[in-house]
């Protein structure tokens, strides 16, 4: 497939541990940024076809559409910040 959008360049991402305040978290560097489409159990890509006149979308290998996940590449850890570490 085919995706039609450019990605919103990143150069570091905030990864954190949970949603408590006090938790551990990290600043990575990002190499690149890609998409890729999302996949089944088996491998396959998952398709669907969408009907505005029935509430749930149609899986279907046949489908027209597919979800994309973005996919960031990560580089080395700029900044780490253990779990308790107080700033």
């Amino acid at each position: 497939g085919y995706f039609p959008f450019y990605p919103r360049p990143y150069a570091y991402l905030k990864l954190a541990v949970g949603y408590n305040k006090n938790r551990a978290w990290a600043i990575v560097a990002v190499k690149a940024i890609s998409f890729e489409p999302a996949m089944d159990d088996d491998g396959n890509i998952m398709r669907f076809t969408y009907d505005e006149n029935i509430s749930d979308d149609i899986s279907s290998p046949d489908g027209i559409s597919t979800c994309w996940c973005v996919v960031y590449h990560l580089g080395e850890i700029v900044e780490y910040h253990p779990k308790g570490e107080v700033l």
